[in-house]
């Protein structure tokens, strides 16, 4: 999962021009997510308490700047 996400986000290290790796502390954006790639969990599985929003296993970021574009482009045709 994680070269996909890396391949998806498509980001370039300043330094070097070569893909970036995440580290452990790596954080990507919750508006990269559709929100259907999200699930609601109870908190601590009370139904009473406060919903968290989780991904969906096998999820992959997916809203960029360039998707957008393509999108756009499509439409135009």
């Amino acid at each position: 999962m994680c070269k996909l996400w890396v391949i998806a986000i498509r980001r370039v290290a300043d330094k070097t021009g070569i893909l970036w790796r995440p580290s452990q502390n790596s954080l990507v954006c919750p508006s990269h997510f559709k929100a259907d790639d999200y699930k609601t969990t109870n908190v601590r599985g009370f139904p009473t308490a406060g919903k968290k929003m989780r991904l969906k296993d096998g999820v992959v970021p997916s809203k960029f700047y360039w998707t957008e574009k393509e999108k756009s482009a499509n439409v135009d045709r």
